[in-house]
């Protein structure tokens, strides 16, 4: 990557950056020396959900918006205890729901990883990326709420 690729990631970083904290994000946690232009973002205060920002893709051009949700121990049990069948309706269901807001999905066996990718083009509009911010918590909460619907039925 040339000199001024990495300076022009770099600045595109600090510019998202400073648009969640302008925003009122309650934390965004950013390494002391900035080196790895990546960040998590706390969105809500005294919660543990977490998306991150990651400008370290080999792309000059592109970074991703994105979170891992790990399954409970009880979110585990629940989907275990249903027959191959409904475990893969689950995941059927998780993307029917995410696709549509233009989130992708990647799941592995107890995780779910939510992501968009981005170009640093797109941030010349400040709500594109806050509404891809946005479609983002819509998709875990969505996530979240497709295994709470689990937990009930078992």
């Amino acid at each position: 990557m040339t000199a001024s690729a990495v300076e022009s990631k770099r600045e595109a970083f600090d510019k998202v950056i400073q648009w969640l904290r302008d925003e009122g994000i309650p934390r965004v946690d950013v390494e002391p020396d900035g080196t790895r232009l990546y960040a998590k973002v706390f969105p809500l205060i005294d919660e543990p959900m977490f998306f991150h920002v990651d400008f370290r893709r080999k792309s000059n051009d592109s970074f991703v918006i994105g979170t891992t949700i790990d399954f409970s121990e009880e979110d585990k049990r629940s989907l275990g205890a249903l027959r191959v069948q409904a475990q893969n309706q689950v995941y059927m269901d998780i993307r029917k729901l995410v696709y549509p807001i233009g989130i992708n999905l990647d799941t592995k066996f107890p995780r779910i990883s939510l992501h968009k990718l981005m170009f640093i083009d797109s941030l010349r509009h400040k709500q594109y990326f806050f509404d891809s911010i946005n479609n983002l918590l819509n998709a875990i909460q969505l996530v979240m709420i497709r295994f709470d619907e689990l937990r009930v039925r078992s």
